[in-house]
């Protein structure tokens, strides 16, 4: 069950601008941990469009959320969109995009981001 949804915007090598969609799915017990699976619908950008799948584990349903939350945000800050200064959220165009990453990537932050999550 999907419990939180956010849609970025890409900028694609042709100049249209295409949704990025986030989906956070509700934690469950798989194997005696809390899981959260999480998927990024990414645009067709001069390939076939992909959705990415993966998902965070955690010692109960409040730490699955957190660190998948955390890996979802990881992982769009590691994108070329956000690289290439290609991906916005909302009215933003500093590239912040309202979600959490480790301490140890918070130097990837821009905008409102380092504001809210520090460095």
């Amino acid at each position: 069950m999907i419990i939180a949804t956010r849609k970025l915007t890409a900028v694609c090598k042709s100049g249209v601008k295409k949704p990025v969609v986030l989906r956070l799915e509700a934690p469950r017990e798989e194997n005696g941990r809390w899981v959260c699976w999480y998927e990024i619908d990414f645009p067709e950008d001069g390939w076939p469009a992909q959705t990415t799948r993966s998902f965070a584990a955690g010692a109960d349903q409040m730490h699955a959320i957190q660190m998948g939350l955390m890996k979802l945000g990881t992982e769009i800050h590691f994108t070329s969109y956000h690289k290439e200064h290609k991906l916005s959220w909302g009215d933003s165009e500093e590239g912040s995009y309202g979600l959490i990453v480790p301490k140890n990537a918070r130097d990837l932050l821009r905008g409102d981001d380092i504001t809210y999550y520090g460095k």
